[in-house]
């Protein structure tokens, strides 16, 4: 029988949204109107393992994929800034090991800018599908014979929040938008100029209707209703839990994959919104990097809920493991493979990073990049440079300030501080200082990325670590 495997990754989904988690505590303390119903989600936890306490590497939708695809940390696969470099041209990907073990390689995504060949994405890729469900589960029908490796990317509970397109949402999208402005005391606004991810040929109408949610979310949180927020954040996941991933589910059935692939769920960051950070792009607590990851098929226990720690980068070298092929030393992710089989104490560390800065500054350097169709040569636009770095217990997070030269670090007890409220770096100076050292290779390798077609990198960075005395001359 042929080989079938299937990641699935989706964007902006906290591991806490999915209502068969039991460790709720950081998102409960926002006061959502009702509680979250995913039944969909719910019975893939229950088909398979699910690991609630998953950590991603970043906070956004490139770096985060670059480390789930690879295996890797950020500073190693080359993605580290938004939109800045692309994978090292030396990093292998899922697509290249499976193209190399004779499976046909599918990459299906809402966001083919981002997740597409301007960031490298799409080498060892024998089918690139735009945002068209039913092409893809066609393909998939008519490859039945074959050995198959498919990532299959969902956009929907990312802002606007459980919506895809006025195309598929049809009447439900004008009428989300109209919701969220009328929770926001705004009126219909004007005509779209500049959109973050101009990622389909989007009607005017369309343009319209985001830009007036958009501006409705930013009013919401600039006036502190954050709870409202994370309700429409999680009802969001909840239409697309019930409605579209349902029903690529039921097609997944139709055509023998469901019950005969290994298959993966994943998320490649969480949201929230609190006085601490907007959204996803520029915050890494632990509601934006703690994502879900389930796993089912090929004997993989079901009905198991495992609260170890595991991280994005171990996805890559546990399909690798599991499909029978072999892994790259390089990898920094190790596979759970045994994990699976015998519950041996994994006593892992996660890193996750972020450069991030002027908001619209990146947005208008991700849509030329879209209209080029290729990466174009910029400096850095980070301003701040976000580090963690945590095990079983602690968590320390440095923040850095890359235009004041300065920084923030926080050590949290997350035995006891789940929702990371209390610095506890004073009281317990060893785990901080043990922590921080592990934060060193991020902040030696700094290029922020790999090496970049047609372009140089900028020497921004490495002058400021100099200056702040990380690295000599």
């Amino acid at each position: 029988m042929s080989k079938r495997i299937m990641l699935m990754s989706i964007d902006t989904l906290r591991s806490d949204a999915i209502a068969t988690n039991p460790y709720r505590d950081s998102i409960s303390r926002f006061d959502a109107k009702t509680q979250t119903k995913t039944p969909t989600l719910d019975r893939l936890c229950a088909k398979g393992t699910f690991f609630p306490n998953c950590q991603a590497q970043a906070p956004y939708t490139t770096s985060s994929h670059g480390s789930m695809l690879t295996g890797c940390w950020p500073h190693n696969h080359g993605i580290r800034e938004y939109f800045f470099t692309p994978l090292h041209e030396n990093i292998d990907t899922l697509f290249n090991y499976f193209k190399r073990a004779g499976f046909v390689t599918i990459l299906a995504t809402d966001f083919p800018t981002l997740i597409g060949p301007i960031l490298g994405f799409t080498e060892d890729v024998d089918h690139f599908i735009d945002e068209d469900d039913a092409a893809l589960c066609a393909l998939l029908a008519d490859l039945s014979d074959q050995n198959v490796f498919c990532f299959w990317h969902f956009a929907d509970p990312h802002m606007p929040y459980g919506l895809s397109s006025l195309e598929r949402d049809g009447h439900g999208f004008a009428e989300q938008t109209g919701h969220v402005m009328q929770l926001a005391g705004l009126e219909a606004t004007k005509p779209a100029s500049e959109d973050w991810l101009l990622e389909s040929n989007r009607t005017d109408e369309e343009r319209r209707l985001r830009l007036g949610y958009y501006d409705a979310a930013e009013h919401l949180y600039t006036t502190g209703q954050y709870d409202t927020l994370m309700d429409l954040y999680l009802r969001g996941v909840e239409r697309f839990d019930q409605g579209r991933l349902a029903a690529a589910i039921e097609a997944m059935r139709d055509i023998g994959w469901y019950d005969t692939a290994l298959i993966a769920i994943t998320g490649d960051h969480g949201e929230e919104h609190s006085s601490r950070g907007y959204e996803h792009f520029d915050s890494i607590w632990n509601g934006v990097v703690n994502v879900p990851l389930i796993l089912f098929g090929l004997d993989i226990p079901s009905g198991r809920i495992d609260d170890q720690l595991v991280r994005s980068i171990d996805i890559a070298p546990t399909l690798l493991n599991l499909a029978g092929l072999e892994t790259d030393t390089d990898m920094d992710g190790v596979s759970l493979n045994t994990r699976l089989k015998t519950n041996m104490p994994l006593g892992l560390l996660s890193l996750c990073e972020a450069w991030f800065g002027d908001y619209l500054k990146a947005r208008d350097h991700l849509n030329a990049c879209h209209a080029a169709g290729r990466l174009l040569d910029t400096p850095s636009m980070a301003e701040r440079h976000l580090m963690s770095a945590r095990d079983a217990r602690w968590r320390y997070i440095l923040l850095r300030d890359l235009k004041a030269e300065t920084e923030e670090a926080y050590l949290f007890d997350l035995k006891t501080d789940p929702n990371e409220t209390a610095d506890v770096k004073d009281k317990f100076p060893h785990a901080a200082s043990s922590l921080r050292r592990e934060l060193e290779p991020m902040l030696a390798a700094v290029t922020q990325g790999g090496k970049r077609k047609g372009g140089t990198i900028t020497k921004d960075i490495a002058t400021g670590l100099i200056d702040m005395g990380y690295l000599r001359r």
